[in-house]
């Protein structure tokens, strides 16, 4: 079994601005056997609420057949500080209830008044576009999600400065460069390679039509 190992962290402190390293001898979020993270827990994303709690959404993958195992969805854990103890909440979210293979990748955060979160939808069935495409998903507490009543948060394209529009074979991985509490650039991994080689990172500027 695979599982996602922090056996080293590293955390500011204020009162020096240096770094401090402490050890751990067990993973943050292990696998449960039996349950929809039983093969394998990676790719954590974390956001800290109004209450204080920490929300963290992982990607999961079930028991199956290898190499790839059972379905891969999203799993979520609470903890009341970033070291944890993270407790596992006990079903798996963003279930595609036509492929096992849903979703991964999730980024997530806070904003006004709920979280949101963007994942890789596998077949896009949550955005009703092309496979691969990125959803949005919101929640009021961290553990349910639903998606948004945009559900599709953006295409496999990209309008370059000149005005030329370029479509990828995958633009995923998001990440969110967030400032005054909300989002400003976009951040993804991009790529016509087939093979993922010939791959690069950009950084997309975002703007608000309107204010919420």
């Amino acid at each position: 079994m695979m599982a996602l190992d922090f056996d080293k962290l590293i955390l500011p402190t204020p009162r020096t601005a240096v770094f401090k390293m402490d050890d751990y001898d067990k993973s943050i979020i292990d696998v449960t056997p039996g349950s929809h993270d039983h093969l394998m827990t990676s790719n954590p994303t974390v956001a800290i609420g109004p209450d204080g709690n920490v929300v963290m959404v992982y990607k999961a993958v079930g028991d199956g057949p290898m190499p790839k195992g059972g379905r891969v969805i999203c799993g979520v854990a609470i903890a009341e500080h970033p070291l944890g103890p993270f407790i596992k909440q006990p079903e798996p979210i963003m279930i595609n209830p036509e492929n096992d293979w849903s979703v991964e990748d999730p980024y997530i955060w806070y904003q006004e008044d709920r979280y949101y979160a963007l994942v890789k939808d596998f077949q896009g069935y949550f955005t009703r576009k092309r496979k691969g495409t990125v959803a949005l998903f919101e929640s009021m507490d961290g553990i349910k999600w639903e998606p948004a009543s945009n559900p599709c948060a953006f295409e496999r394209k990209i309008q370059w400065e000149d005005g030329v529009t370029e479509s990828f074979l995958r633009l995923e991985r998001p990440q969110l460069l967030i400032e005054n509490g909300k989002p400003i650039v976009l951040m993804c991994a991009a790529t016509n390679d087939e093979n993922g080689i010939d791959a690069f990172n950009v950084q997309i500027p975002l703007r608000y039509l309107y204010n919420k």
